[in-house]
């Protein structure tokens, strides 16, 4: 059995907000053991998460296309159908989180995979709808547009159903399986896999755009070439439930063992006693208990619960949207400042693969100082970034507009991305664990989805970025206050209390 002291000190003592210390990284050698350990273990989640995020991805960068042919070449449709594939989610977190919470985490993770390969297959099988100049297969179309826009409408709710409790699985199980005592000095790499799997994925799903269009031509891409790109979904899906059977423990089980709290009647009176403390934990619990949360005296006002989990939406709202800028931005680029689609399409490859190549970074760095901190710088970052990226087009061409949406925003939102999720987790007890975050980050996707809509709708390039300013701006002081909350013992952590 693992040693899960939760404050990392081997006596088990209690810790307050006052002796907090950044988990440290006085062993690089040790600490890259255990990275190394964690993608070799990782393949089955990491492949599944990116799945979801690639039928999102394909979708996104193949908008008009999709539009042309299923909804008569509405974009505006189109986009909002793409947002209603995330207003889905919440729905499919409470159902298949709550599978997870009380049965198993990997069948409900396998589902999810499974109901998103059907339904992205399904998609692309859709007729088009005839009478579209150029983009129709004449023998393969239906008269009524409601025939196509329909069943795509339908499977995209279907699609957001059921990734709806995907990337909270990945975080729950992530988190839980990397909190022990030996392995959590690396716990920021273990959430940052969603963070790489999501990248990748979307990375790949540009490149795959990419390819297509080079390689059969623009018309036949809008017309069936899309449709590969889709199907291509398909067999990766059944390698990653069979890997997540086969390789991927349980770590609910591992975690509702170790949730137990147990109290003296000694500990009781000093909670009352000691009134200046506003942290405490158990001094009692054994070796094997991970999850001994920090709990607020009787004399600290606890933070409403209502009012945590709306902050922390909200924030999850805000990094979820630039995490998914570059879909709106490669439409952007092409409409505002006249970048050929493969072009911009290129942006959207680098963007993804710097993302990549940056989270293990943004990771060791949240290791070493503590997760939030390095949250707060990049999502400060991304205030300042969000007004001149949107308008460098206007003052220094396509080159500019390079820089900025294909390298400074990638580097700068990884360190927000890449860290944020491990809050959530920390703010749910195990049994409520992985319905809660799918449930926060179902939320905050279900508005995010829409964000591409909104931008889109926004006529004046400036309002655009100071939109996304504000957004970034309060997203960033949501995490901010929640951190300090938590601190304050006025906000009930469950998991790593340390980190705080």
């Amino acid at each position: 059995m693992e040693n899960n002291n939760v404050d990392g000190n081997e006596n088990g003592n209690r810790i307050g907000s006052d002796n907090y210390k950044p988990l440290p990284l006085t062993d690089f050698r040790k600490y890259s053991e255990l990275v190394s350990l964690l993608y070799r273990t990782s393949g089955a989640l990491i492949l599944g998460n990116s799945l979801e995020w690639l039928d999102f991805s394909l979708y996104g960068y193949s908008e008009s296309e999709i539009s042309s042919q299923l909804f008569g070449g509405n974009q505006t449709v189109g986009w909002f159908t793409f947002g209603l594939g995330f207003l889905f989610r919440p729905i499919g977190a409470y159902v298949l989180g709550r599978l997870s919470d009380e049965k198993s985490r990997n069948t409900s993770f396998i589902l999810a995979m499974m109901s998103m390969a059907t339904s992205t297959a399904l998609m692309a099988v859709i007729p088009a709808v005839c009478n579209m100049p150029s983009v129709t297969i004449e023998t393969y179309c239906f008269s009524s547009i409601w025939a196509s826009a329909v069943p795509a409408v339908a499977l995209r709710c279907v699609q957001g159903f059921s990734a709806g409790a995907a990337a909270g699985g990945v975080n729950t199980i992530q988190s839980e399986l990397w909190s022990t005592e030996e392995r959590k000095g690396c716990i920021a790499q273990a959430v940052g896999v969603q963070n790489v799997s999501g990248a990748t994925a979307s990375m790949v799903a540009a490149g795959i755009v990419y390819g297509l269009r080079a390689l059969i031509g623009d018309i036949k891409y809008a017309a069936w070439g899309w449709r590969i790109a889709f199907l291509l979904v398909v067999p990766p899906s059944l390698v990653a439930s069979y890997l997540m059977y086969r390789t991927i423990p349980e770590s609910n089980d591992y975690a509702k063992r170790n949730s137990v709290i147990r109290f003296t009647e000694e500990d009781t009176e000093e909670m009352t006693s000691r009134s200046q403390r506003n942290v405490i934990q158990d001094e009692t619990f054994d070796n094997d208990n991970e999850e001994a949360p920090i709990i607020a005296d009787e004399t600290t006002n606890v933070t409403l619960l209502w009012i945590v989990l709306t902050v922390l939406t909200f924030s999850q709202f805000a990094i979820a949207a630039f995490n998914n800028l570059n879909v709106y931005l490669l439409d952007f680029v092409k409409v505002t400042y006249g970048v050929s689609a493969n072009k911009a399409t290129s942006m959207a490859i680098v963007g993804k693969a710097i993302q990549v190549i940056m989270t293990p970074f943004a990771a060791i760095l949240a290791d070493i100082k503590g997760w939030y901190w390095t949250c707060a710088f990049g999502g400060t970052l991304c205030t300042i970034l969000a007004l001149p990226m949107m308008v460098a087009g206007q003052f220094g061409g396509v080159a500019v507009t390079w820089i900025l949406v294909a390298v400074f925003l990638p580097i700068v939102s990884t360190f927000w991305i890449s860290n944020a999720p491990l809050l959530i987790t920390c703010l749910f007890p195990a049994e409520h664990r992985s319905r809660g975050t799918s449930l926060v980050l179902s939320i905050a996707a279900a508005f995010s989805g829409f964000f591409p809509l909104l931008l889109n709708i926004i006529p004046s390039t400036y309002a655009k970025g100071a939109v996304l300013a504000v957004v970034a701006g309060f997203g960033t002081v949501g995490i901010l206050w929640i951190k300090n909350r938590a601190k304050k013992g006025k906000v009930m952590i469950y998991q790593r209390p340390e980190l705080y």
